[in-house]
C-alpha cells in the first residue's frame, strides 16, 4: 500500500501529528498507524490486513492491534510499564466539537459564588453562595445556593459528544491516570470559571436555624459570574478565625474581603446546623482514614506514593453538608414531581453486640470505627425513594452533582 493511501486514514485522528508525516519516510508513517492501530483495536477490513501483512507478519508478529502494541514497546515508543488497557481507555480521539452553545432561559445570580477544592483541581463542578439580607443589613440570610455545572448548555441531547458520555458513565481515577468521561478540552468550556459567564443548575434551601431542616426550596437553571476560586486550606484559615475556632495549621493572610469571610462563616454554621439535623434523625459520623495511592512516571522507573487523605476538616464538612442537602433537594423534588431518578437509600445497621462495644471504648478511634463500619448494611441504588441510614435523610435522597463527571 502507498504511503499517501495512509494519509487520509491518519489525518482524522489527533495521531496524525505534523511530526509524524513525512512523505518521504515510510517508516514515521507506519509507526503512527501502528500507534493508532494499537490503540482503536480496529481500523476496518481495508486497512487491518496492510498492518498485519506489510509491517507486523515479516517481523514475526500474528497481526493483532496487541502485536502492534508489544513491537511499539520494543521501540520504546511506550515504556515497558505502560498498561494497554489503560491507554485505550483514555483515548480520546474522534470526538467532535461542540456546537455552539445552547443559551439557557437563566436565572442571573449576583451573589459571589464560591468553588472550595483541593489546589489540584482543573475541573470546577460546583460552587455555593449564600443569600444577604434586605433592608441594609450586613448580615446573610438562611438561604443557601449550590451551583452544579450545567453540561447541556454546550452538549445537545443526543449530540455525539452526549452518546459518548453516556457509554463512558463516569469519570475513573486511577492511581496510575485518569479514565475522563469528556475530554479535557471540552470540559472546561462548562468548568466554573472566574471573569466569564457560566452556565448552572442552581439548588436553592433555606435553612432553619432552629433545627437545620431544610424549609424550602427551589431549582432553576441559571447564570453565574462572580467566582472566587477558594481551597480547602484558604476556607480553613477563615473558618479558624470564628469563636472557638480551632488554631489554623495554615497561618498565610488571607486576601478575602470582610464581606467574604462573614458569608464563609454562615456557611460553616448553617453547615453546622444541617449536620445536628442529620445527627438528631439517627445520621452515623464515621470517619476512616482514606488512602491515597498514586503512581508517578518518571523516565527510567515509576515511584508509588502512598499518603493518608486529609480528615474532615471545617471546609471539608461545610461542602459535605451543603452537597448532602443538595442531594436531598433533588430528591424531594423528584418525589414531588414524579420524576423517575436513582434515589441512593441504606437500611439499618445489623445491631451490634454490646459487649462489643464495651471492648472498642477507649480504643483509637479509627480502629473503633473500622470494626463498626462492618455492621453497616451496603448502600443500594432503587427508583422509589427510601431512608438513608448512615446520612439521616428520610426517605428521598437522590444522587445529583458533578454532571460533567458522572
Amino acid at each position: 500500500m502507498d504511503v499517501n493511501t495512509i494519509r487520509p486514514l491518519l489525518s482524522a485522528t489527533e495521531l496524525a501529528d505534523a511530526e509524524w508525516w513525512d512523505p518521504h519516510n515510510r517508516d514515521a508513517v507506519r509507526m503512527a498507524f501502528l500507534k493508532r492501530y494499537a490503540l482503536t483495536q480496529d481500523f476496518g477490513n481495508s486497512t487491518s490486513p496492510y498492518v498485519r501483512d506489510a509491517v507486523l507478519r515479516p517481523l514475526g508478529y500474528r497481526g493483532s492491534s496487541g502485536d502492534a502494541f508489544s513491537f511499539l514497546v520494543e521501540l520504546e515508543m511506550f515504556d515497558e510499564f505502560a498498561n494497554l488497557h489503560q491507554l485505550r481507555a483514555t483515548h480520546l480521539g474522534g470526538q467532535p466539537a461542540l456546537p455552539t452553545p445552547i443559551t439557557p432561559t437563566a436565572w442571573p445570580t449576583y451573589h459571589t459564588v464560591y468553588t472550595i477544592d483541593d489546589a489540584s483541581t482543573t475541573e470546577v463542578d460546583d460552587g455555593i453562595s449564600v443569600e444577604w439580607q434586605t433592608g441594609g443589613s450586613s448580615r446573610p440570610n438562611n438561604w443557601v445556593f449550590v451551583h452544579i455545572a450545567d453540561p447541556t448548555s454546550w452538549i445537545p441531547v443526543d449530540h455525539e459528544v452526549d452518546r459518548h458520555a453516556r457509554d463512558r458513565v463516569s469519570t475513573i481515577y486511577l492511581p496510575e491516570t485518569i479514565v475522563p468521561m469528556l475530554q479535557p478540552s471540552i470540559y472546561r468550556h462548562f468548568s466554573l470559571e472566574p471573569r466569564r459567564d457560566n452556565y448552572a443548575m442552581t439548588f436553592a434551601f433555606k435553612i432553619s436555624s432552629v433545627d437545620g431542616a431544610i424549609e424550602d426550596y427551589t431549582i432553576t437553571p441559571s447564570s453565574i459570574s462572580r467566582v472566587k476560586k477558594l481551597t480547602y486550606h484558604q476556607v480553613d484559615a477563615v473558618l479558624a478565625q470564628a469563636p472557638g475556632g480551632q488554631a489554623s495549621r495554615h497561618t498565610s493572610q488571607s486576601l478575602l474581603a470582610d464581606q467574604d469571610k462573614e458569608a464563609l462563616l454562615h456557611l460553616h454554621e448553617l453547615a453546622l446546623l444541617r449536620k445536628r439535623w442529620r445527627l438528631s434523625q439517627g445520621a452515623k459520623t464515621i470517619i476512616l482514614p482514606k488512602p491515597l495511592v498514586k503512581v508517578i512516571n518518571t523516565p527510567h522507573m515509576r515511584r508509588v506514593s502512598v499518603s493518608v487523605e486529609e480528615q474532615m476538616t471545617p471546609a471539608r464538612e461545610l461542602v459535605a453538608e451543603m452537597m448532602i442537602a443538595t442531594n436531598q433537594v433533588a430528591g424531594l423534588y423528584a418525589a414531588q414531581h414524579g420524576l423517575f431518578v436513582p434515589y441512593r437509600h441504606q437500611a439499618a445497621p445489623h445491631e451490634v453486640d454490646p459487649d462489643l462495644l464495651r471492648e472498642l471504648d477507649g480504643l483509637p478511634e479509627h480502629i473503633k470505627y473500622a470494626e463498626l463500619v462492618r455492621h453497616m448494611q451496603t448502600a443500594e441504588i432503587s427508583l422509589v425513594p427510601k431512608r438513608h441510614t448512615s446520612l439521616g435523610t428520610l426517605r428521598k435522597r437522590s444522587s445529583f452533582r458533578d454532571m460533567g463527571r458522572r
